[in-house]
């Protein structure tokens, strides 16, 4: 984390960025502050980061099995009906030979 002088230097350089009058020596500064501040967001933001991979591995396992059962019920549903299709046929056939 930042101590209050590299804050404070961190705010001059961007508001003489603003103004337009950063040398040469301050825009290497300011960028490499940037950076600094960059790796020290990433670092707070790794442990959530992580997490929400672990939920969304979670999440893709579930909605693959729910695919599968779906998958599988729409098969059993396919089979009953022809199954119940070719039991009507012979119930007809049945009746017309009576």
């Amino acid at each position: 984390m930042w101590d209050n002088t590299t804050r404070q230097r961190f705010h001059t350089l961007r508001e003489r960025e603003r103004q337009g009058a950063l040398t040469t020596a301050e825009q290497a500064e300011l960028h490499g502050l940037y950076g600094d501040l960059e790796e020290i967001e990433a670092s707070a933001l790794r442990p959530a980061i992580e997490r929400k991979r672990h939920e969304t591995a979670k999440l893709q396992a579930i909605n693959k099995a729910l695919r599968d059962v779906i998958q599988n019920l729409g098969e059993h549903l396919c089979y009953d009906r022809r199954r119940q299709d070719s039991n009507n046929l012979l119930d007809i056939a049945d009746r017309d030979f009576r």
